[in-house]
């Protein structure tokens, strides 16, 4: 064995990740990663079964900044998928807590008025359960912190994404758009649909020390090279959806695709705010 060898047999794999991509992949193209950030955050899974390669490269400012966002965005995660193989309960308890401990605020508001659980049946398309009183019907309103939480998620999501599939990182003048949806939601249901039907590509993550590791994280992307145009749907697992694309700086949005939209290098903070780049489709709670 060379010497070469051997040096690189001594690396870890974090070590030869941030040799091989020395540039962060989340703020523009033009800042040195200095660490690994975890897409979708670990937070979402139990201990140990984040999906292999899906590690990417960032600086402090997009790692270390968005971890209050991902701590909130894995509760929520887990919070509504409706799958028992996923639940770890031990887990979803840890995250709570943890919530509890460091951001309260952003934990979900249970105390909705009838008619408020009214509108939020209405918009999802639900009825409510035959002889269920509204007061018993499991509906919550979504805090502005974690309203955030989720477009960090899409965003990082985008970056990570095309990074991985095309082997570039999207410019500060990239702008990206995206929503999200819970599965079971029957109004939103057609545009994860046009999605899925639309994207030509599908990938279902894994963990290879794990044997029933389970559906728990998949997406499918379509990337249209010449015109620089990256669209892609995230499950995480069997209860959230999460769509989103790319726009080069040099294009627009057509109007029947409105949603939300930001660019690469806002702070951030601002995501889910109200700018001259954010154009909500539709609010996010009732």
């Amino acid at each position: 064995m060379s010497s070469d060898d051997r040096d690189e047999v001594k690396l870890s794999r974090k070590q030869r990740m941030l040799r091989d991509n020395p540039i962060c992949c989340f703020c523009g193209g033009g800042v040195q990663s200095t660490g690994e950030d975890h897409i979708p955050p670990r937070a979402c899974f139990p201990a140990g079964y984040h999906p292999e390669g899906m590690e990417f490269p960032a600086c402090d400012d997009c790692n270390q900044s968005t971890r209050p966002y991902d701590d909130m965005f894995g509760f929520y995660a887990m919070a509504v998928d409706f799958d028992e193989e996923n639940l770890d309960a031990e887990t979803f308890n840890k995250r709570i807590q943890g919530l509890l401990n460091n951001y309260p605020d952003s934990l979900p508001v249970e105390n909705l008025s009838a008619n408020q659980k009214r509108r939020k049946l209405k918009s999802m398309g639900m009825q409510r359960p035959a002889g269920q009183f509204l007061r018993d019907v499991g509906i919550v309103s979504v805090p502005q912190s974690s309203k955030i939480a989720v477009y960090v998620a899409i965003r990082k999501l985008a970056c990570a994404i095309y990074y991985k599939e095309t082997g570039k990182i999207l410019s500060s003048a990239h702008r990206i758009a995206g929503m999200w949806q819970q599965a079971q939601d029957a109004q939103r249901k057609p545009i994860a649909n046009y999605w899925n039907d639309l994207l030509p590509e599908y990938r279902q993550l894994t963990r290879s020390n794990i044997r029933d590791y389970g559906r728990r994280f998949c997406y499918k992307f379509g990337f249209m090279e010449e015109d620089d145009f990256f669209a892609f749907i995230v499950q995480i697992g069997s209860g959230l959806m999460l769509s989103g694309m790319t726009i080069p700086p040099d294009k627009g949005l057509e109007p029947p695709m409105a949603m939300p939209i930001w660019r690469v290098d806002d702070p951030w903070d601002c995501l889910g705010k109200d700018s001259e780049l954010l154009q909500p489709q539709q609010p996010i709670e009732s």
